[in-house]
């Protein structure tokens, strides 16, 4: 084992000759030593020494303690003090140092033996904490799933930088001030299920909750945590209660927003596959009989018949022409392909075309209408009446939900490579159940009569055939509902669409 190398930092020769033997008969290797404090900063810089054994009083313009402080500051090498001087104020000023001992003079040779090796110790020790730690913060802040230590009580006490961009927030200090129940989780009682169940088990594993960020958007995430008590997490032997109180939650959480909605959209694009070759298959078996029906109304038209038997001709005749609505619908869902060509569209135009559908009927209703629509939009390829269809198709859901009245604002934006519009209403809202079967064909949630159940099916077909796609939120009932179409981009022209 190499021997320390120490440095002598004393104005008195005699008593710097006298330290140099003592230490060189302990087996320590003498570095170097210097009588002023200037002197001593800058061998250190030099020799770079093991320790420093430092007088306190020293001729010039930089004492001991000053020397010590910038010893500390700018090389982290340990210092012990050597004294004849043990007064409150030098004592005081020498603690701020945070020095590795302090020996008075005069000193026997095993005083000064006992406070290097302890200093020495004490300085490996704290240095290989010291290692341990940026390793640690190295590996905390480099993960790429959020890691998290909180309190009981739902406070953060510490959190990796990629929690602080999942929640959206601008700092990790202001997101460590943040109620965990409150500000990020979407349902409070959800955290309440997660401390039981953590209180009880001790650890909780792939348990999957929906948190938000700090704009209100929902966040899927994956957590897997453990309880850290204040006792060894042993059950005890007579098969009691695990002993301890729970002082922090520790654990990781890894984002699967992106998973779970590409998973959904998989789902659905399933789901709606085998649905349109159902849809297909009905609507041309409807159509047949519909055919024999109207044919039959027209060849009975022709007769002379008397008013009540023209009347039931009417109710028919309605009757097969809704039928026909719906067959038509069907026939339209079942189609996977655009049936027309497709070209370049402004997307803003395409919704104010469509808006401008409702301004009569808008001006019935007590609706505030709010477009916010962002300039300099690149241009989308895509057919304008299929998507006006669609854009037509929720605002109607819109103010249908709003007939006492309320906002309906309309937005445009431009994403990467990608362009998105959202309508959002003030009115009756969307429970969970319903949104998870929002687009399936047939689904309404209007009363019987009042609709077919294929408006947001068939737009959703649209806006598959166009490579984009239509999701729905809502808060709840009476908490109104968003719908957000997202497109591409068309690539291969730079042109911008105004």
């Amino acid at each position: 084992m190499a021997r320390a190398k120490i440095m002598v930092v004393e104005d008195e020769t005699i008593v710097a000759l006298e330290i140099q033997s003592i230490l060189k008969i302990l087996g320590y290797a003498v570095s170097t030593v210097v009588s002023s404090g200037e002197e001593a900063i800058r061998k250190t810089a030099e020799t770079r020494p093991d320790l420093v054994l430092m007088d306190i009083k020293l001729e010039g313009d930089v004492d001991g303690v000053m020397a010590a402080e910038q010893i500390r500051v700018l090389f982290g090498i340990p210092v012990i003090y050597l004294t004849a001087y043990a007064d409150k104020d030098t004592l005081q000023r020498a603690k701020i140092t945070e020095p590795y001992g302090y020996i008075l003079k005069p000193f026997e040779k095993r005083e000064l033996h006992a406070a290097i090796e302890m200093a020495l110790h004490k300085y490996k020790v704290e240095k290989a904490l010291r290692e341990s730690e940026r390793k640690y913060r190295t590996l905390f802040e480099g993960s790429k799933d959020v890691v998290f230590i909180s309190t009981p009580d739902g406070k953060l006490v510490d959190i990796n930088s990629t929690g602080v961009e999942l929640f959206g927030y601008s700092s990790k200090e202001e997101l460590l001030k943040i109620d965990i129940a409150r500000n990020l989780y979407m349902n409070p009682s959800d955290w309440e299920a997660y401390q039981r169940m953590i209180e009880q088990q001790g650890f909780v594993k792939d348990y999957e909750l929906v948190l938000k960020r700090k704009d209100g958007q929902q966040v899927i995430v994956v957590l897997t945590a453990n309880a850290v008590r204040d006792a060894p997490p042993y059950p005890p032997v007579d098969g009691g209660e695990r002993g301890g109180t729970i002082l922090a939650y520790q654990g990781i959480m890894r984002d699967v927003t992106e998973q779970r909605r590409l998973e959904q959209q998989l789902f659905q694009a399933q789901k709606m596959a085998s649905l349109g070759v159902m849809a297909g298959g009905v609507a041309h078996e409807i159509n047949n009989p519909l055919n024999v029906i109207s044919g039959a109304a027209q060849l009975l038209e022709k007769r002379y018949l008397d008013e009540f038997a023209q009347k039931s001709l009417k109710v028919i005749r309605d009757a097969v022409s809704r039928a026909s609505r719906i067959v038509h619908n069907l026939l339209d869902f079942a189609r996977h392909e655009p049936q027309t060509s497709f070209e370049l569209l402004s997307v803003n135009q395409i919704v104010e075309d469509a808006l401008s559908m409702f301004e009569y009927q808008l001006k019935l209703q007590p609706i505030k209408i709010n477009k916010n629509l962002a300039d300099d939009l690149p241009f989308i390829l895509g057919n304008a009446n299929q998507l006006q269809q669609v854009i037509m198709n929720l605002i109607l859901n819109a103010t249908s939900a709003m007939l006492t009245g309320g906002e309906l604002t309309l937005e445009t934006r431009s994403m990467k490579n990608q362009v998105v519009i959202t309508c959002s209403d003030t009115g009756e809202g969307i429970s969970a159940d319903d949104l998870e079967k929002i687009f399936d064909p047939f689904y309404t949630t209007r009363a019987p009569g009042e609709g077919t159940g294929l408006g947001l099916s068939v737009s959703y077909q649209i806006i598959k055939q166009h490579n984009g796609v239509i999701e729905a939120y809502s808060a709840g009932k009476n908490k109104g509902s968003t719908f957000t179409i997202t497109l591409p981009i068309y690539k291969r022209n730079a042109a911008i669409a105004r």
